[in-house]
């Protein structure tokens, strides 16, 4: 319940930072849609909701087009049993169209997102280049008891070029890759929310949450995890890391070489991250070196029996080096 609350407050929070005067946004479909609601539907997706966007004097609809399931999960937060797509798996997409006239709107692009649900956000031009970037909700509807999935709460950012066109502005190189039981996931991390940390008139920060998964001695409710603090680099056009600019908000270790025993595993993993994440590299390497050894790893397994069998000092490092491998702060 605290996490859902967190979420909605962070919508909130985005929705506030945007002026609404440029766009519109419904879920009614309007009658220049028909057609295209229609044909897709054929193809087995479902129209969820539309938003109307003004630039450079033309208007542009960008609307949501969901799976079956999706649109089942929208329905109720009840258990049922989910309907089964005659078309097979589909990725839920978001469309792009220029609007002509009150009949008629010509599609542009689309994007498709393999996330739970997805519902259109804000569209804004805040850095005033003359092109609007549209957020996008990722929604998902866990069953009752269990905890949600990592991606529950997350944002995806799509620019929508001069040429008419929607553009990622999240790509990997400038993104840490996302991984997943060890294994590249070939997509970035997404943003759980934006931010103006310096007070300016535009959400120029994002918090992108790295959790260091997939490993059996972290159980689900304690992955360790590292905020990562993005910004807008306006010449480049897309967000760039700069957690070296806000080390206290990544909480990294007082000393590299005065490690207390009784630290905890996440906490450990936690520091070690947020070391490289700040760009302290070699410091990183020094703590894990330090702190990674045999005495402190049969100690954890002495404190914690139900994680003791899934603890392996050799695997913990390897997959350690190779999150931390991931992060990089450039000028």
């Amino acid at each position: 319940m605290m996490k859902k609350l967190h979420f909605l407050l962070a919508l909130l929070f985005v929705s506030a930072l945007f002026p609404v005067s440029a766009q519109w946004k419904g879920r009614e479909a309007p009658p220049y849609l028909a057609n295209e609601i229609f044909r897709l539907s054929q193809d087995c997706y479902y129209f969820k909701e539309y938003l109307l966007v003004r630039q450079n004097a033309k208007e542009y609809i960008v609307a949501s087009f969901l799976n079956r399931e999706a649109i089942g999960n929208a329905a109720s937060s009840a258990p049922f049993a989910k309907p089964v797509s005659p078309c097979g798996k589909r990725l839920h997409q978001i469309r792009l169209y220029r609007r002509i006239s009150e009949k008629k709107v010509v599609v542009k692009d689309s994007a498709f997102l393999d996330v739970y649900s997805i519902a259109l956000g804000a569209a804004t031009d805040f850095d005033q280049s003359g092109t609007r970037k549209l957020t996008v909700n990722h929604i998902c509807n866990p069953s009752q008891g269990t905890l949600p999935p990592l991606l529950c709460y997350a944002i995806s950012i799509f620019e929508i070029t001069k040429k008419e066109k929607l553009r990622n502005v999240l790509t990997l190189g400038n993104v840490p890759e996302r991984y997943v039981n060890g294994e590249p996931q070939h997509v970035p991390l997404e943003p759980v929310v934006m931010d103006n940390l310096d007070k300016t008139p535009f959400p120029e920060c994002l918090a992108i949450d790295d959790f260091w998964e997939g490993d059996l001695a972290f159980r689900a409710d304690d992955f360790p995890k590292v905020t990562l603090i993005y910004t807008w680099d306006t010449a480049a056009k897309v967000y760039k890391h700069h957690s070296d600019q806000f080390p206290w908000r990544l909480s990294p270790p007082a000393s590299v070489d005065s490690i207390p025993d009784s630290l905890h595993p996440v906490v450990f993993i936690q520091h070690a991250m947020a070391l490289a994440a700040i760009g302290k590299k070699k410091e990183a390497l020094t703590y894990i070196e330090n702190g990674l050894t045999e005495h402190r790893v049969e100690g954890w397994k002495a404190r914690d029996p139900q994680r003791a069998n899934h603890i392996d000092l050799n695997r913990l490092r390897k997959k350690l080096l190779t999150c931390i491998a991931r992060y990089e702060t450039k000028p």
